[in-house]
């Protein structure tokens, strides 16, 4: 399989930011649900890693991307701004190579029952296609954004309250304990002391990223999770708990830089990893993405939204769909999409 210029591009802009001493995935980040502003779809995975880092380091405010074919399709064209600054974006498809052409999830699934010695024949195709932000498009329509929905401390507490019950993990704080960590064989959380941290924000932070971990028990999502300290698989779960915790964090709109600081002893060890088992680092990104989303539906985020949904009805929202603030349809559909994803993932023409 050729390589993937979304993947090219993702691993070279991570590393050059931890070679700079700073996390990718957490610096300066802007809570934008980026989607396609043609076919209203919502990135996802490697792809929204992409465009979010793309868009946090060149300051973009507009969450609408577009090929090149679609502005063309708008009677729209590229301002002179655009040139160079074309995002790869990869889109999956089936290959029969038998046949010569592109197949759908069905075509397969009856080559795998009817003609199963036909299964080597069909291959996963990736195709980049590179897209550019609606700030790069003459003639697009400006696109008002609403307030965000912001949760405040109490939420936070009710947020993880909620996700440790419906968990059923087991915190406990220890007054003479100056670390954090999970304990897989007693499916605990240990902190320190709640009046140990700076902030609030440390705290749950600190909270949520051990949390993070403790959804690999096997009672959940069942990942490798005994690992030593200091080795690469070690390493390799952190990366994990990372990027689960700082897509939870922005949702919640929970910063923390001393948190942050603390994770930056793993900078040489993600930068090891990367270099030498590049795959790695996209399993992560796919691994933290369903962790999230595990974490979002125990901890019951949508209950925060709506909870906040009344005043935001009575603002205009945007014309388009998908912008960068929840809406109550999104989140009351939340449980759906998750399911709905999982199919997706496995079907022709599968935009990550």
């Amino acid at each position: 399989m050729k390589s993937s210029k979304t993947r090219e591009m993702l691993k070279e802009q991570y590393l050059n930011c931890l070679k700079e001493g700073r996390i990718p995935w957490q610096a300066g980040w802007k809570k934008l649900n980026l989607y396609n502003g043609f076919s209203n779809h919502q990135y996802t995975g490697i792809n929204k890693m992409l465009l979010q880092y793309m868009s946090n380091q060149r300051g973009y405010e507009d969450p609408r991307f577009f090929t090149f074919n679609q502005v063309k399709d708008m009677g729209l064209h590229l301002n002179e701004t655009a040139k160079g600054n074309g995002i790869p974006i990869e889109f999956w498809s089936l290959y029969d190579k038998k046949e010569k052409k592109t197949i759908t999830l069905g075509d397969f699934e009856r080559i795998k029952a009817e003609v199963p010695e036909r299964i080597p024949d069909i291959k996963w195709m990736v195709k980049n296609y590179h897209v550019f932000n609606g700030t790069h498009i003459e003639g697009l329509p400006e696109l008002e954004l609403t307030s965000e929905i912001e949760l405040e401390e109490s939420d936070h507490k009710l947020f993880v309250d909620t996700l440790v019950n419906n968990m059923g993990v087991t915190l406990l704080e220890k007054k003479l304990n100056d670390k954090a960590y999970y304990v897989p064989s007693e499916d605990t959380v240990v902190l320190p002391s709640y009046n140990s941290f700076f902030t609030d924000e440390d705290y749950y932070a600190v909270v949520l990223h051990e949390l993070a971990h403790a959804t690999g028990h096997e009672s959940r999502l069942n990942r490798n999770i005994t690992n030593v300290f200091g080795s690469v698989e070690y390493a390799k779960e952190e990366l994990r708990a990372e990027i689960s915790s700082s897509f939870v964090n922005s949702e919640l709109g929970i910063v923390s830089e001393t948190v942050m600081d603390n994770h930056k002893a793993y900078i040489q060890a993600w930068i090891q990893i990367i270099e030498e088992q590049e795959k790695e680092l996209f399993s992560a990104i796919n691994d933290a993405e369903k962790i999230a989303e595990y974490m979002e539906e125990k901890g019951q985020l949508e209950k925060f939204v709506d909870l906040y949904k009344d005043v935001e009805d009575k603002k205009s929202l945007p014309s388009l769909k998908n912008t960068v603030n929840h809406t109550k349809d999104k989140v009351k559909t939340m449980n759906k999409a998750i399911s709905e994803k999982k199919i997706q993932k496995s079907a022709v023409g599968v935009e990550r």
